[in-house]
C-alpha cells in the first residue's frame, strides 16, 4: 500500500513532467495563443487535481480549480507548474533517486551563478542557446 507522502510525491512527478510537456507543445506550435491542449491531458490534470483534494485533508484552496476542455498549452503548463509548487515543499523526500544516487530535481541558482547562469529556471534554454556558439567554438583537448 503507498503512503500518502508517497502517493502525493508520483502526483508532483506527474505533475513536473505536463508540465514539461505542455510547455514543449506550447513552443512547437510556434507559441500561438490558441493552441489548445489535448483532452487527455486536460482531463488527466482534472484526475491529479482531485485526487490531491482526496489526499489532503486540510483542503485545498479554492485557488486551484478544475480546468475547463479549452485551454491553451500554456495554460496547461502553468496550471501545472503552481499546483506542484504549492506542495512540493512540504512533500518529504523531494529528491529521486536514479541508479543509486540522490539527485535534487531543484534548480540550484548558486551552483552556476560564478558561470553567469540566468536568475530563474525558465530561463535557462534561452541562455544554453546564447552560449551554444561559444562553446561550440572552445579548443577540445583529447585525452591522452
Amino acid at each position: 500500500m503507498i503512503t500518502a507522502n508517497k502517493e502525493m510525491q508520483k502526483l508532483l512527478n506527474v505533475l513536473h513532467r505536463m508540465a514539461r510537456t505542455a510547455r514543449m507543445n506550447h513552443f512547437m506550435n510556434g507559441g500561438a495563443a490558441n493552441d489548445q491542449a489535448d483532452a487527455y491531458s486536460i482531463g488527466q490534470y482534472n484526475r491529479i487535481l482531485e485526487r490531491i483534494h482526496a489526499i489532503d485533508t486540510s483542503g485545498l484552496p479554492s485557488l486551484f480549480a478544475p480546468l475547463p476542455d479549452t485551454v491553451s498549452w500554456s495554460t496547461l503548463g502553468n496550471a501545472c507548474r503552481d499546483l506542484s509548487a504549492y506542495y512540493e515543499d512540504e512533500v518529504s523526500g523531494s529528491k529521486i533517486n536514479w541508479n543509486g544516487f540522490s539527485v535534487d530535481y531543484r534548480f540550484d541558482k548558486s551552483a552556476f551563478r560564478p558561470h553567469g547562469m540566468p536568475e530563474e529556471v525558465s530561463e535557462l534554454g534561452h541562455f544554453i542557446r546564447e552560449k551554444i556558439a561559444e562553446w561550440q567554438e572552445r579548443k577540445r583537448v583529447k585525452p591522452e
